[in-house]
C-alpha cells in the first residue's frame, strides 16, 4: 500500500512540472511574439486638421495597438465619435515593427454662421460639427498661469474651409441639414472647396444667392469674384488664380458670370468697397428671406407663392 502512494505521488508531481513547462513555453512564446512584432513606428497618412502626432497618441493608446498583428486583425478599422472633423482610421500593417494610421475625414465643404456658432456642414448638406464663433475686442489680457496641457485635447485647423453666405438652417445643430433652395448647391461647393484648395486660394467667403450665382470673396472684401452659374468652374477657378496675384491694391469685381472656353479677356471693374460690402448684404439678407419663407411653408406656417 505503501509503495503505492509513493507512485500516485510521483505521478501527480510529475503532471504539475508538465503543466509548469507548457506553461514556461506558452510564456516564452508569447514574450517572443509580441517583441517580434512590436510597434516602432507609426505613419500617418490623410490629416489635414490635426498634427500627426496628434493622432498617433490617440490611436496608439489603446493596449492592443502596441503589436502589429493584433493591431491589424483586432483594429483594422477604428469608428471615431469624440474627434471633430474625423470619421474613422483605417490601419494597415507596413512590416513587422510599422502601421500605416490613414485618417478618414468628414467631407466638409463649408460652414455657415448661425448667431454664435460656425456651423460646418458636408457635401449632402448635413451639419457635422459646430464650434464657437464670437468676435473678441482688442483689450489687454492678463496671462494666464501655465496649464499642463491636456494630451488628447484636440485642436483642429478649419480655416481651409470657406464660409457661405446665403445659408441657414431650421434646426442649426449636429445632424441637422442645411435649408436651400437648390440642393445641386452643395455640388457646388464641394468643387469649390477642391479647386480653391488645390490653387491655394481659399476665399474669405463664398456668396450663394438665390439664382444660383456663385461670387467668391477675397482680401477682406476687396476683390469679388463673381463666377456666374456652376458651369466651367475648374477653369474659372484656374483663372482666379492666375489674376489674383495682379490685383494688388485693387478693389472690383471680376467678371467670369459669362466665361466659356474661347474667353481670352476677364473684365475687372473697379468699385467702392463699400458698394462691394453692401451687395454682400444685400445676398445675404434676400437668401435669408427667401430660405427663411421656404421653412415656414415647409412647416405648414406659411402659404407658398403661387
Amino acid at each position: 500500500m505503501g509503495k503505492n502512494r509513493r507512485s500516485g505521488n510521483l505521478r501527480v508531481s510529475g503532471r504539475g512540472v508538465c503543466t509548469w513547462i507548457i506553461m514556461g513555453i506558452v510564456l516564452v512564446l508569447l514574450i517572443w511574439f509580441f517583441m517580434a512584432f512590436r510597434v516602432e513606428h507609426v505613419e500617418v497618412l490623410g490629416s489635414n486638421r490635426y498634427k500627426d502626432q496628434e493622432i498617433r497618441d490617440y490611436v496608439m493608446q489603446d493596449p492592443l495597438m502596441s503589436n502589429t498583428i493584433v493591431a491589424e486583425r483586432f483594429r483594422s478599422h477604428i469608428q471615431v465619435n469624440d474627434i471633430p472633423f474625423i470619421d474613422s482610421f483605417t490601419v494597415e500593417r507596413i512590416d513587422d515593427h510599422v502601421l500605416r494610421i490613414h485618417v478618414n475625414e468628414k467631407r466638409i465643404v463649408g460652414y455657415f454662421i448661425d448667431e454664435d456658432k460656425k456651423l460646418f456642414f458636408d457635401d449632402k448638406g448635413f451639419i457635422k460639427e459646430q464650434t464657437e464663433y464670437q468676435v473678441i475686442p482688442e483689450k489687454k489680457q492678463e496671462i494666464p498661469e501655465k496649464e499642463e496641457p491636456d494630451d488628447l485635447d484636440f485642436h483642429p485647423a478649419v480655416q481651409e474651409v470657406p464660409r457661405v453666405v446665403g445659408l441657414k438652417s431650421d434646426h442649426p445643430v449636429v445632424g441637422g441639414r442645411v435649408t436651400t433652395w437648390n440642393l445641386d448647391v452643395f455640388n457646388s461647393l464641394w468643387g469649390i472647396t477642391r479647386m480653391v484648395e488645390k490653387y491655394d486660394i481659399l476665399p474669405d467667403a463664398v456668396l450663394m444667392d438665390k439664382n444660383d450665382d456663385i461670387t467668391l470673396v477675397y482680401r477682406e472684401g476687396q476683390i469679388f469674384c463673381n463666377l456666374g452659374k456652376d458651369d466651367l468652374l475648374e477653369e474659372k477657378v484656374t483663372r482666379i488664380a492666375t489674376i489674383l496675384p495682379q490685383l494688388q491694391d485693387q478693389t472690383g469685381i471680376l467678371h467670369l458670370e459669362t466665361y466659356k472656353k474661347e474667353t481670352k479677356d476677364i473684365i475687372f471693374s473697379k468699385e467702392e468697397q463699400g458698394t462691394l460690402m453692401e451687395y454682400a448684404e444685400k445676398v445675404e439678407k434676400q437668401t435669408y428671406t427667401d430660405i427663411s419663407q421656404k421653412i415656414r411653408e415647409e412647416k405648414g406656417e406659411a402659404p407658398k407663392d403661387s
